[in-house]
C-alpha cells in the first residue's frame, strides 16, 4: 500500500504508525467508492466529484483527447529514442502539459474566496457615487517664508525658537 502511496498518488509516506496508516487507507477508499460511483453512473459530470471541475466542456473533452494522442506519440518517439536507439534523443517538450491541472490548492482557494464573497445573485444591485476629494497641497506664502527663512538657518535651533516660529504660523494660518 506504501509503493501505491508514493509511486501513484505522490504522498510519500512519512509516519508509518496504526493511526496514520488508517486514516489514508480511509481517504483512499473514499476515492476508490466515488470512482466506482463515476463509472456506474449514466451521467458522471453531476457527480459531486466533477462538481468544481471547470474544464467539464465540448473543448475541454477535445484538449483531454487530443492531448491523450499527443502523448501517445511522445511515448513511441521516446521507445525509438532511448529504447531502440533509433533517433537521436530530443528532450525537448517532455513536460509539457496540453490540460489544465487541478491541485487542491487551488480549489480549496477558490471555495475559501466564494465563501468571503457572495454570489453575484445575491448581492444587491446599487451604486454608490463616492467623489474623492483632491488633496489640497499647502503653497508656502512670502510672509510664512520670511518666518521660516531666520529658523532653517540655524543649525540646532532650541524648543523655545521652535515653539516661537510655530506660534507665527499658526497666527497667520490654522493650517499648522
Amino acid at each position: 500500500m506504501y509503493l501505491l502511496f508514493e509511486e501513484f498518488i505522490g504522498d510519500i509516506v512519512v509516519s508509518k504508525k496504526d493511526r496514520a496508516v488508517d486514516g489514508r487507507r480511509e481517504s483512499f477508499w473514499t476515492l476508490v467508492n466515488s470512482l466506482l460511483a463515476v463509472f456506474d453512473s449514466s451521467n458522471p459530470t453531476n457527480l459531486s466529484l466533477f462538481q468544481n471541475c471547470k474544464e467539464l466542456t465540448e473543448s475541454g473533452y477535445d484538449k483531454f483527447f487530443l492531448c491523450y494522442n499527443k502523448r501517445k506519440e511522445r511515448l513511441m518517439q521516446i521507445y525509438r529514442q532511448e529504447v531502440l536507439k533509433i533517433d537521436s534523443i530530443n528532450t525537448k517538450g517532455r513536460r509539457t502539459k496540453e490540460v489544465i491541472i487541478t491541485k487542491i490548492k487551488d480549489l480549496k482557494n477558490a471555495e475559501h474566496i466564494s465563501k468571503k464573497c457572495p454570489p453575484q445573485s445575491e448581492v444587491k444591485l446599487f451604486t454608490i457615487t463616492t467623489t474623492k476629494s483632491k488633496k489640497s497641497w499647502h503653497v508656502t506664502t512670502d510672509e510664512e517664508k520670511s518666518i521660516l527663512i531666520p529658523y532653517l538657518t540655524n543649525p540646532n535651533p532650541s524648543n523655545e525658537e521652535t515653539e516661537a516660529v510655530l506660534e507665527s504660523l499658526l497666527k497667520l494660518s490654522s493650517n499648522y
